[in-house]
This record gives structure tokens, C-alpha cells and sequence, in this order.
């Protein structure tokens, strides 16, 4: 069988596994389609393409935290990781700027409310057995005012930075970051909804879902190291 034929059998067989809501069988076909990617059997764009057909057929948080983990591989293959980690600094650099002003954070919870409820009046029908957690809380206007808000994004930010560098230098040390980032985002706050954005995750991740991907990926990573 050749490259490409295995390759289109992967994806169906991982499509099978989520139309029936294998989790463990589509874990396993999670791993081969990582590993595929990281020996190059499997270019960036026909992954791409494989996800895009399967991943509507997710129907809990528990498959998504395993097929996620496909979305953060391709990224790291295509260099794209990179530049969205530049994104959030930049953005964060000019957002920690203002935000000594206690006017600039009042608007700025104004306007995270105003996008959360958004984002609630777009949540009503997820496709998602298992969902029980609203994705888009709204801010608590005390952590904008004590400036709380302020400490955890700078804080943030220099995580962010720190895995720009290891991603350019270190692709283990770059995975165990992933993880340890993921697990401080436990809560759907916008540190989260920017991690998922560096990740390229689709965007009904909780963060439970971000940290099972993360760990997956990261597996994968010390697995082909040894």
C-alpha cells in the first residue's frame, strides 16, 4: 500500500472512530496520524484536510481532547505556532501598556462582558453530548479593578514568550510548556481563548479539552525523541 493510500485509510479510520464515539480507538489513530506527521509521511496540507472532514463528527469534550491534539501538531509542522505566539505578545504588550489606568480596564471589562454575552447567545446548540460548563463566563469586574487581571495577563505574556523561544530551540522542552501553560487555564477566560488561538484548537475546547491535547502532543513528541 502506498503512502498516500495508508494515509487516506488513517483518516477514514479515525472518522469511523468518532462517528461511534471511540475514544480509545481514535486516540490510537490520533497517535498514528502524529507520528506520520513527525516521520513526514503526512504533509500539512492533507492533515489539515483530514481533520477539516472528522472533526465535525466530535460529540464530546473527551474526543476532543484527543483528536486536538492533530490541530497543534500541524501547527508546530508548519511553523504557524510562531507567529501566532508573536500575535498574542504584541497584542498583550499594547494591552498592558494601557492598563494602568484604571479607566482603560473598567472599558475593557465593558467591552469582555459585551463579547461574552455574545458569545452566549451563540452557544445554545454545540453539537456536544457532554457539554455542562458555559464556554464565555462573563468577567468579574473585581479582577479588573484590584488590577488581578493585569498581573495574570503580564504573566501570561512571558509564558507566551517563553514558548515562542523553546518552540524555536527545543521542541521537548517546547511540549512540556504547552502542558504546564494548559494546566494553569482551567478557567474559560481569555488567557484561554488566546492559548487556543496559538494552538490553532477549535473553538469549543474547554481547557480540560486544551490540556488532554497538549499532553497527547507531547507524548507523541517524547516518543519519537527515544
Amino acid at each position: 500500500m502506498c503512502i498516500r493510500d495508508r494515509n487516506e485509510l488513517v483518516g477514514l479510520s479515525l472518522r469511523a472512530c468518532m462517528n461511534a464515539n471511540n475514544i480509545p480507538a481514535a486516540a490510537i489513530m490520533t497517535r498514528s496520524i502524529l507520528k506520520r506527521l513527525e516521520l513526514s509521511l503526512l504533509d500539512v496540507k492533507d492533515a489539515r484536510e483530514m481533520y477539516a472532514n472528522c472533526s465535525g463528527s466530535a460529540c464530546s469534550h473527551s474526543m476532543l481532547g484527543v483528536i486536538g491534539a492533530i490541530p497543534i501538531a500541524m501547527s508546530v509542522a508548519d511553523g504557524g505556532i510562531a507567529g501566532r505566539c508573536g500575535d498574542v505578545v504584541s497584542y498583550l504588550d499594547e494591552w498592558l501598556a494601557r492598563a494602568g489606568s484604571l479607566k482603560f480596564r473598567f472599558r475593557a471589562w465593558l467591552t469582555e462582558r459585551e463579547q461574552a454575552y455574545q458569545k452566549q447567545s451563540q452557544e445554545g446548540d454545540t453539537g456536544m453530548n457532554d457539554l455542562s460548563i458555559s464556554k464565555s463566563p462573563v468577567p468579574k469586574l473585581q479582577t479588573f479593578v484590584t488590577n488581578q487581571v493585569t498581573i495574570n495577563r503580564a504573566e501570561f505574556r512571558d509564558l507566551v514568550l517563553e514558548l515562542e523561544h523553546s518552540f524555536q530551540n527545543n521542541l521537548g522542552t517546547f511540549s512540556q510548556q504547552l502542558v504546564s501553560i494548559a494546566a494553569q487555564l482551567k478557567e474559560p477566560v481569555l488567557r484561554l481563548e488566546l492559548m487556543l488561538y496559538i494552538v490553532g484548537a477549535d473553538i469549543r475546547w474547554s481547557g480540560r479539552d486544551l490540556l488532554e491535547s497538549c499532553e497527547l502532543f507531547a507524548e507523541s513528541v517524547h516518543n519519537h525523541a527515544t
